[in-house]
């Protein structure tokens, strides 16, 4: 099986995070060529380049800004589960506990 479609259907079954806002679409990329090919197929003078590489951009930046907030996202989890130093008071509280404070 083909890497695109093994992606499909991970992403179909619904057992795992993945998205399509989290992996560029190939088979997007590939229509965009195909129509690329056959409008230059009409007239050879013409350049489509700019269509292939808008398209390009657009599912590069989708993906880009899913993982930003998927960053974003962990940071926060991370930051929720930091220890803060103590304050001195808090700290006679906790003397003889088993707890471990970042510094």
């Amino acid at each position: 099986m083909k890497f695109g479609k093994q992606l499909e259907a991970k992403i179909a079954d619904g057992h795992n995070a993945w998205t399509s806002q989290q992996f560029i679409d190939y088979k997007k990329l590939k229509k965009t060529i195909k129509l690329i090919l056959s409008l230059r197929a009409n007239d050879p003078r013409t350049g489509f380049t700019s269509l292939f590489v808008d398209a390009l951009k657009k599912e590069v930046l989708k993906v880009s800004r899913a993982y930003d907030e998927a960053t974003k996202a962990l940071s926060s989890v991370i930051d929720n589960l930091s220890w803060k130093k103590p304050t001195k008071k808090e700290s006679r509280k906790a003397r003889g506990s088993n707890k471990t404070w970042k510094t």
